[in-house]
């Protein structure tokens, strides 16, 4: 009877631990059918959230454009130093890599690649939790700059 009890408190432990370790990370907080409101430096843009690997793999690269207002946010379980790809994108983007609420590097009008052998990358010069993609020119139009707060509001589920 003890074993048992043992074993079950363990148990208890265990996903109890599960639980919170899942729930304290910030993509656990969203799924692909969620929208964002991304505020930086004065600017909104209104972000598909990509959330699984699988979308995060994809990205931008079934979308023939964005608007001056449309992004994607990727959002990741931790901040480490990522690398973004261009592979069958079809327009340029600038990628801001964002940490604790503040853009921590930019990457500027990234182009789309010129043919299958040329698959354009970028990478983070710090650790980043969440990566927005916005339209090549945006973060040089609307004075986005490193250091630059970032506010983020989710919004309903896209159906």
């Amino acid at each position: 009877m003890i074993l048992f009890i043992t074993l079950a408190v363990i148990l208890l432990v265990l996903i109890t631990i599960g639980f919170i370790i899942t729930s304290s990370s910030p993509s656990s907080e969203w799924s692909d059918s969620d929208t964002a409101l991304v505020r930086i430096a004065n600017t909104q843009f209104s972000a598909a959230v990509a959330a699984s690997a699988s979308k995060q793999r994809t990205g931008l690269s079934s979308y023939d454009s964005l608007d001056a207002s449309e992004a994607m946010l990727f959002v990741f379980d931790s901040a480490e130093k990522r690398t973004f790809w261009m592979k069958g994108m079809s327009f340029p983007i600038d990628i801001i890599w964002i940490d604790d609420g503040i853009v921590v590097d930019i990457t500027r009008n990234l182009q789309p690649p010129s043919h299958v052998v040329d698959i354009k990358t970028a990478r983070s010069a710090k650790p980043a939790s969440l990566v927005l993609e916005v339209q090549g020119g945006a973060s040089l139009q609307h004075n986005i700059s490193i250091g630059d707060p970032v506010l983020i509001t989710k919004l309903e589920e896209r159906k």
